[in-house]
């Protein structure tokens, strides 16, 4: 054998040599690979499956808990897939998603914890409210917080301010009220309204400021005349007034109406005071036995020239004399109750005699009016006030037919049946 067939077989059987080597090596190195990737896979699989449950814990939602399961399947066989094709690969994702996956435990343990202080924060809000509303606590009508409630709409008289004296005043919030109920709105008054003190279940809510430039202001064309224009309210804050008279607006509400009017407690232990005084004075008991028939009498500001002119009656002697005997023919022991104020009480006693019947004047109106509601009925000669002593007696109430002159500019601003309820009874 030559030099040159000797080299090169050495060459041949060194290549053959080294590609032995080389496989074995390869060999080696991918079963080696093989064995700590399938060791490093379960591992991360049961570090992953860990914080899966936890997570599900945390959420407390099988919704929740069944999409993490879900994704932790897919995702440890995508990284088995991937482990097989290139094992340094693996190491960067797995450690790319351990990161990831502890970030998300972070966001998801702070959302939790904000979760639990949003929702204490909002029973303390809920109870600041409540406790807000009890002692009446009065906010802007326009603050940054109302102007973003756009489906709060605030039904209201005429300028915040209710115009007149008790009566008109008890008018116009309960025809607001009813308005507002009637397009499931909410109702507002003057935070410095009297009638709170006076009634304290009213339900509106106190204003006490407001911007009226943005309401829209919609009022009736005469005082005692049911108007349609509240038929259709735009959809914003609107006023409603003027005088708002009619027994149509809130006939639907009347139930919470009569509720919203219930006297506190300093009035009517006051009024009880004064009816069973004068009860005593006048030599009867007060007794079931007995019915008692409000009076309530008003004429002084009536007779005025400037009245008279307008075209307001007053109701004569006769009238009051006819409704008693109305009231004598239906029961057998009644006791009227005449009400009126210092400067009429002498014009009642001179020419409303009768045995049956005993005075009672106050100076504070609201004391007179729960008086009037205590009576079994009610009759009424002119105005507003003996209006709602009929309204809240809950009995039987006769009315002076003609209040207003015919023909007068007062009497085109009337229509009885819109001013008197249709089962009270009107007399001449």
């Amino acid at each position: 054998m030559t030099k040159t067939n000797r080299r090169q077989r050495f060459l041949l059987m060194t290549a053959a040599a080294t590609c032995f080597v080389c496989m074995y090596g390869y060999n080696y190195a991918y079963n080696f690979t093989q064995i700590l990737v399938s060791k490093k896979v379960g591992e991360a699989h049961q570090e992953y499956q860990d914080k899966f449950q936890l997570l599900f814990h945390q959420n407390q939602s099988q919704y929740q808990g069944k999409f993490l399961q879900e994704k932790s399947q897919d995702q440890f066989a995508f990284i088995q897939g991937q482990s097989q094709r290139d094992p340094l690969s693996y190491r960067r994702k797995r450690q790319n998603q351990q990161d990831s996956y502890r970030g998300q435990g972070q966001t998801q343990q702070a959302s939790n914890e904000g979760q639990g202080q949003t929702q204490q924060a909002s029973n303390e809000g809920q109870g600041q409210t409540q406790q807000a509303s009890y002692e009446r606590r009065i906010q802007p009508a326009f603050s940054q917080e109302r102007r973003q409630q756009q489906y709060v709409t605030y039904v209201i008289s005429s300028k915040l301010k209710l115009i007149g004296r008790l009566g008109n005043k008890i008018w116009q919030y309960a025809s607001t009220y009813g308005i507002a109920r009637d397009w499931n709105r909410t109702a507002a008054i003057h935070a410095k309204s009297p009638l709170l003190k006076i009634f304290p279940n009213i339900s509106a809510t106190p204003l006490q400021q407001t911007d009226l430039k943005s309401f829209k202001s919609i009022m009736e064309r005469k005082c005692c005349i049911y108007s349609e224009r509240f038929k259709t309210l735009p959809p914003q804050n609107v006023t409603v007034g003027y005088c708002l008279q009619s027994w149509k607006y809130f006939f639907k509400w009347q139930h919470d109406i009569k509720q919203q009017l219930e006297f506190n407690k300093e009035i009517v232990i006051e009024a009880e005071k004064q009816l069973r005084e004068s009860v005593d004075a006048a030599g009867f008991t007060l007794s079931k036995s007995y019915t008692y028939i409000g009076i309530h009498v008003r004429r002084e500001d009536m007779t005025s020239e400037s009245n008279f002119e307008e075209g307001y009656e007053t109701a004569s002697a006769s009238y009051i004399s006819t409704a008693m005997q109305f009231f004598r023919q239906k029961f057998d022991r009644t006791i009227f109750v005449v009400l009126t104020n210092f400067k009429d009480l002498e014009w009642c006693k001179t020419n409303v005699i009768a045995n049956d019947t005993i005075f009672i004047t106050s100076p504070k109106p609201e004391v007179d009016l729960c008086i009037l509601k205590m009576c079994d009925h009610v009759i009424m000669t002119v105005g507003t006030f003996g209006w709602w002593g009929g309204f809240l007696s809950n009995g039987i109430t006769v009315y002076y037919a003609t209040p207003r002159r015919p023909g007068s500019k007062r009497y085109k601003e009337m229509v009885i049946e819109d001013y008197y309820p249709s089962n009270w009874i009107g007399l001449n």
